[in-house]
């Protein structure tokens, strides 16, 4: 039997890299990417970011194609 794991780091910017995720809804929005990421089978081992800009790191099931998880992500 094998086993794969794929663990990614995900940045992905604001638009036009504004300041718009402020310190008063950023935990908020951290724990609803961990939700949609939980949600497709992915397991999160962090969430942080700026104003500007979010890092995950997070494994993704191999049977799900990083395109896809990409686009539901940044839906």
């Amino acid at each position: 039997m094998s086993y794969t794991r794929n663990i990614y780091h995900i940045i992905f910017g604001t638009k036009n890299r504004e300041c718009t995720i402020s310190a008063e809804y950023e935990q908020e929005l951290y724990s609803y990417i961990a939700g949609i990421i939980k949600g497709k089978g992915g397991f999160v081992h962090s969430i942080n970011g700026m104003p500007n800009h979010v890092h995950i790191v997070c494994d993704i099931p191999p049977v799900i194609a990083i395109s896809d998880f990409m686009k539901s992500l940044k839906q």
